[in-house]
């Protein structure tokens, strides 16, 4: 194969349970494959609920061409500079946002409640499930009131087993309107954004800002908030241990997070590529 195949092509891939294993690896596989599809010509990028801060830990490991979707779809950055300029966010109404926490915290007595500014995450309430998020997320060691949680806000991460959390989601989805967005990014953790803040909308951004067509898009993911970056793309991509509903919505399912899967996309769309 000759030429810059990858030329044009924009791949956005999830973080946690999708470009690193079990572990919070990147296996070598995934390195080269993303490597050799950034020197074809391709635009490399990662979606996550993570912060910067939480990115930066890994940062040299992962091969980035292109500005980065973190905490949830709230932030767009450019995290291979030096300031790492944000130049897209969505940000909390603080105010009603602190009404909202306080609310959870007296119906839901054992929920974790974490508050995600852009470069830090502010634990509420610390209950087992945060101090796990603490082993791959920069989360502060102590609770705080909401009074001393620097503003602006970019997200609210509820953290409790899963059982309580789909009791959580019904009760918010019955009290909240239209201008909030919710999205599980793993079983342990529902986050509340502001409704502009999701995986798609900053994919639909980025491809605004560069000139890429949804045609020219592929995307990767495992879990519920990967959903809405599969309607932003041509190429939609689930590992095999994504949740149910998004391997039905993906147009591949390629091998696990511990099995190469983002290595297996990247093949699969260079087939599919040279096949046009």
């Amino acid at each position: 194969m000759t030429g810059r195949l990858f030329s044009g092509i924009l791949l956005v891939c999830d973080i946690d349970g999708t470009l690193l294993d079990a572990r919070n690896q990147l296996s070598l596989e995934n390195q080269m494959a993303i490597r050799r599809f950034i020197e074809l010509g391709g635009k490399f990028t990662v979606a996550s609920g993570r912060t910067l801060a939480a990115m930066n830990a890994i940062r040299s490991a992962i091969p980035i061409n292109m500005p980065v979707i973190s905490v949830n779809g709230a932030m767009i950055s450019r995290l291979y500079e030096k300031d790492q300029t944000a130049i897209w966010e969505r940000r909390l109404d603080d105010r009603t946002a602190s009404g909202l926490i306080l609310d959870l915290a007296r119906e839901f007595p054992s929920l974790g409640i974490e508050i995600f500014t852009d470069r830090a995450v502010y634990p509420y309430r610390i209950n087992e499930t945060v101090r796990w998020h603490a082993t791959k997320e920069v989360i502060l060691d102590d609770e705080y009131a909401l009074e001393d949680i620097p503003r602006p806000w970019c997200k609210i991460c509820l953290a409790d087993d899963n059982g309580v959390l789909q009791h959580v989601n019904q009760y918010l989805l019955a009290i909240l309107d239209d201008s909030w967005h919710l999205a599980f990014s793993e079983e342990t953790f529902l986050d509340i954004l502001d409704h502009k803040a999701s995986k798609g909308e900053a994919v639909r951004v980025l491809q605004k800002m560069f000139g890429i067509t949804r045609a020219q898009t592929a995307v990767i993911g495992d879990n519920f908030n990967d959903i809405p970056m599969f309607g932003e793309s041509g190429f939609s991509f689930a590992v095999d241990n994504a949740c149910d509903e998004l391997k039905r919505l993906a147009r591949y399912v390629v091998a696990s997070n511990n099995e190469n899967g983002v290595a297996e996309a990247i093949s699969v769309l260079e087939r599919q590529l040279v096949l046009v």
